[in-house]
């Protein structure tokens, strides 16, 4: 996962170089943001599991966590590159998107957050 947000980053470093050359998109500051999202993610579920005495593989709730983060990068900056910017799409969807992934991490996460402060 930490390649997929890697790969965001460069997107959103290509998309404000195009923009500076006076092409569309104007979308890069979305791209770069949401891809450190999906690394902080990545490495925040890898930390986790590996302190929680998990296998450091994503598991099936990291799968979401990150596939809600792409919903939010398709929503916010991919979408409004091929059609007229639609508050619903571009706005709504990301936002409970990464709601979502946000408060899972949270519900997934957060106990092990709490063990792990205790001396």
């Amino acid at each position: 996962m930490l390649h997929l947000g890697v790969f965001w980053i460069v997107v959103g470093y290509l998309a404000d170089a195009a923009t500076m050359l006076g092409l569309p998109p104007r979308s890069g500051l979305h791209f770069w943001t949401l891809g450190l999202i999906t690394l902080v993610f990545s490495v925040a579920i890898r930390v986790m599991r590996g302190h929680g005495g998990q296998p450091l593989k994503l598991g099936a709730d990291g799968a979401v966590i990150i596939g809600l983060v792409q919903v939010a990068i398709v929503g916010r900056a991919v979408l409004p590159l091929l059609a007229p910017a639609d508050p619903l799409w571009s706005w709504t969807l990301p936002l409970t998107a990464l709601g979502l992934a946000f408060g899972l991490w949270g519900v997934r996460h957060g106990p092990m957050v709490g063990q792990m402060s205790d001396p």
